[in-house]
């Protein structure tokens, strides 16, 4: 604050609102009946004011930065309270938990977690119904826990053969607490090379077994009701018509026996890391990612969401989804992608084009001065466009980045993103008055003098350059460099949505 008004013994209290509410509430109360009666007798009038919801918070912050606002910016807060999902907590009962697809997988992984979380009994059960060998001592140490491991061989398109294992286990360990469908079968391929036989096989793994389970379990004193879905059952996945079928008719069986008032939840995992097809093949993680801009989450943080979801019961609804998504050119084919759900997330405008602008900055070290210094300046100028949400022909290069409306968070935004994008940690301090061009000079200086060999020629001096090369070259920093653009941001900002 300026000094100049304190001259005339003007005093300047802070006043910490929670501080009273929680010690002193009748005087709030009275604060609050007296500004009220003011308000209703016409001697106060509201501050000249935008409105936001408590779901657009993002946008009242980025209108509070940039400075185009008159008057008071204010947040509504939701109607009805607010789950904290991330606090919730699940807890098993003791008892018997049957595993559909449990003997490998993430079918295994939500036994295991099951068991963790206090299930006695376990039955694992799957048309082989023999535990992988690489999982044979993670069975043995659950049995030395004091868990009951059971695995059986069942074909869940069997209404008889499912409810013979029922009975069976029923007797052996007691009444079923919870079951998980996690049995799959996978045949991608066109629809137009699909045969009968191949898409019935694929659809009755999940259609029929569901079907099965649920009469089978009908008289059992279930907890939950949990059948594993594909976020591609939400956003399409080309070459996979007969598995997002497949999802989307038990995510509809589920809403159905919600509606019926019996537990019911189906949860749209996107790629699991460590565990399945994805950790039997690494390179088919990386290619996922590239063609649909799914990045793979693991195990631990799927079955994590699990439990808050079950804790949550009927707080929540029968249908879940939780996967890791960001830009690439898939975004521009999958129609629903397109669609204002999705916009907030800012998946579009991806496309080939900027598929082809991030090969080149991971390339840049084996560009020439020039050529590298024009990309990266273009990519800053998409990404501070992104965050100013400014057109790109609207920022000029040459003009100081604080008279454009960058301030100190912006600035550590736009660092995070250049690092993702160019897979190494750059020293860049501050805004000020630097210029972008300035800053782009300063990047390649760096990324070119932490890759050229030791007898190599000066490199581009420009704007900033920096005396010393602070951390050049070094790997990013945790799993900063696997995480989609659109996660991280959403993760510095703290707003990470389902």
């Amino acid at each position: 604050l300026p000094l100049r008004p304190f001259v005339r013994n003007i005093i300047y209290s802070g006043i910490d609102l929670d501080e009273l509410l929680a010690h002193d509430l009748p005087s709030v109360r009275r604060m609050v009946g007296d500004v009220a009666a003011l308000f209703d007798a016409g001697q106060l009038q509201p501050l000249p004011h935008r409105s936001f919801p408590a779901s657009d918070v993002d946008s009242a912050f980025r209108l509070m930065q940039t400075s185009d606002h008159v008057g008071k910016i204010v947040v509504s807060p939701p109607k009805t309270a607010r789950i904290d999902v991330a606090r919730a907590e699940f807890q098993s009962k003791p008892g018997l938990y049957l595993v559909i697809g449990g003997t490998t997988g993430l079918g295994f992984a939500t036994a295991k977690w099951l068991a963790g979380r206090g299930a006695t009994a376990i039955a694992l059960l799957s048309r082989r119904g023999q535990v992988d060998a690489d999982l044979a001592g993670a069975v043995s140490e659950l049995q030395k826990a004091g868990v009951q491991v059971t695995a059986l061989p069942l074909d869940v398109r069997d209404g008889d053969a499912v409810k013979a294992a029922v009975e069976r286990l029923v007797a052996d360990h007691g009444p079923v607490r919870g079951m998980v469908h996690a049995a799959v079968h996978l045949d991608d391929g066109l629809i137009a090379n699909l045969t009968p036989e191949r898409l019935w096989d694929v659809l009755s793994a999940k259609t029929d077994g569901i079907v099965n389970l649920e009469a089978a379990l009908d008289d059992q004193p279930l907890d939950f009701f949990v059948a594993y879905s594909s976020a591609s059952a939400l956003i399409g996945s080309p070459g996979q018509a007969a598995y997002v079928a497949a999802n989307t008719f038990l995510e509809g069986f589920m809403a159905r026996r919600r509606k019926l008032g019996k537990p019911a939840l189906a949860i749209g995992w996107g790629a699991i890391s460590d565990v399945g097809i994805l950790a039997r093949d690494k390179q088919l993680g990386q290619r996922l990612r590239r063609t649909t801009g799914v990045s793979a989450i693991s195990s631990a943080e799927a079955l994590a969401h699990l439990g808050r979801l079950l804790s949550l019961g009927d707080a929540v609804g029968s249908v879940q989804y939780l996967t890791n998504m960001g830009r690439s050119a898939a975004a521009d084919k999958l129609a629903l992608l397109k669609s204002p759900t999705f916009a907030g997330l800012a998946l579009m405008g991806a496309g080939q084009d900027q598929d082809a602008a991030d090969e080149a900055l991971l390339d840049l070290a084996n560009k020439g001065p020039q050529e590298a210094l024009a990309i990266v300046k273009n990519a800053m100028l998409r990404e501070v466009a992104s965050i100013l949400r400014l057109p790109v022909d609207r920022i000029d290069p040459d003009r100081p980045l604080g008279e454009i409306g960058l301030d100190s968070l912006m600035a550590l935004e736009l660092h995070l993103a250049l690092e993702t994008s160019l897979g190494t940690q750059i020293a860049l301090v501050g805004v000020g008055d630097r210029t972008l061009s300035g800053m782009a000079q300063t990047i390649v200086n760096q990324v070119c003098r932490a890759e050229a060999p030791a007898d190599d020629g000066p490199t581009l001096a420009g704007e900033g350059a920096p005396s010393a090369v602070v951390a050049t070259g070094a790997e990013p920093i945790g799993d900063q460099a696997a995480m989609p653009e659109q996660a991280l941001r959403a993760t510095h900002s703290g707003k990470f949505g389902q």
